[in-house]
């Protein structure tokens, strides 16, 4: 290619990519700040989990997380920095959620939760049922 392609090409690049200001209208950036949140835990929660939501309900802020390895979702409170409600998903049984995968929280009283094998999709509302 010779030369003056190359500097058309790399102009138009350039122009181009100047235009796509709404590309990154509603994504965040997350940085580090100093600021903690101390929460109580039991012991089959877990530090450990790709799955994890941040949800607004009714003025208050939920975390909710997904503990694979002990087959439950544990929903915190932080504003109370607290466990609001913990769901352990049946093994056995007519109900038994077996290798829960990924979750989406709708609201406080519905979840859809993906289940690996047999891939499957259960949904939750606020007492497990």
């Amino acid at each position: 290619m010779s030369t003056k392609v190359k500097l058309y090409f790399f102009i138009c690049l350039v122009l181009y990519s100047c235009n796509q200001g709404d590309l990154y209208k509603n994504k965040y950036t997350l940085k580090a700040s100093e600021d903690h949140i101390r929460i109580e835990i039991d012991s089959n929660s877990t530090n450990l989990s790709f799955c994890l939501q941040y949800l607004i309900s009714n003025n208050t802020n939920y975390l909710a997380v997904l503990a694979q390895k002990f087959n439950s979702l544990i929903i915190y409170d932080l504003n109370r920095r607290e466990i609001y409600k913990k769901f352990e998903f049946n093994s056995t049984g007519p109900n038994a959620l077996l290798n829960p995968y990924g979750f989406v929280m709708k609201s406080l009283d519905t979840t859809l939760v993906v289940g690996f094998s047999p891939k499957v999709i259960y949904i939750l509302n606020s007492s497990g049922d």
